[in-house]
């Protein structure tokens, strides 16, 4: 399910409408989770998880930038999150993370790839 992203004009009278989720042709009975799935990786940014337990779930790009950004310790917690599905079998996922008293956006692209979700884009913005 995913919520249309309103203009600043729009934001104060308009209401959110929900648009159908795209039916995955041939897919794993394994839903989409992904707040749980962002819970985790940030959990490896923070240094709670060890990357090796996420090596499954990330592929590629996204696993050279959780490794990049990890700073154990530092007090990163999953905020808001929102998914937009692009097509059958991809989502986009946006978000926010707080760090102590800052609070940053987060994006994120899975993929289903061989009947499982692989997060295979993460970006932690400025």
């Amino acid at each position: 399910m995913s919520l249309r992203m309103w203009t600043l004009r729009e934001y104060s009278v308009a209401t959110p409408v929900r648009l159908p989720r795209p039916r995955v042709e041939n897919a794993s009975p394994v839903l989409l989770d992904p707040r749980r799935l962002l819970s985790a990786v940030v959990e490896a940014v923070d240094g709670r998880r060890s990357l090796g337990q996420l090596r499954a779930v990330l592929r590629g790009p996204a696993l050279e930038e959780v490794g990049r950004l990890f700073s154990p310790g530092v007090g990163v917690r999953l905020g808001t999150v929102r998914l937009c599905w692009v097509s059958n079998g991809v989502a986009e996922i946006g978000g926010t993370v707080r760090q102590r008293s800052r609070v940053r956006g987060l994006a994120a692209r899975v993929e289903l790839v061989e009947g499982a979700w692989r997060c295979t884009r993460f970006q932690l913005l400025p």
